[in-house]
């Protein structure tokens, strides 16, 4: 993941524990290498397909496309 700033806030913290949550906890990496790349998953995971209620309930991705459409009209 990125280093975020201190404006990130409890967004990020909450960020950070569903990724441990949701691609981490739930499996045992055999390696470090292995754990990269469920993290890496799990990023592009939460960020293009997994729904997010303060972003009514679109995947981040899809919401900056709407965004950006909304923007370009």
């Amino acid at each position: 993941m990125r280093a975020r700033t201190r404006e990130c806030g409890l967004s990020c913290a909450r960020d950070a524990v569903s990724l441990k949550h949701d691609y981490l906890w739930i499996r045992e990496p055999g390696s470090f290498i292995e754990t990269r790349v469920w993290v890496r998953e799990g990023m592009v995971h939460y960020n293009t397909e997994r729904p997010h209620s303060s972003l009514k309930y679109l995947a981040p991705a899809e919401f900056a496309k709407r965004m950006s459409r909304e923007v370009n009209e």
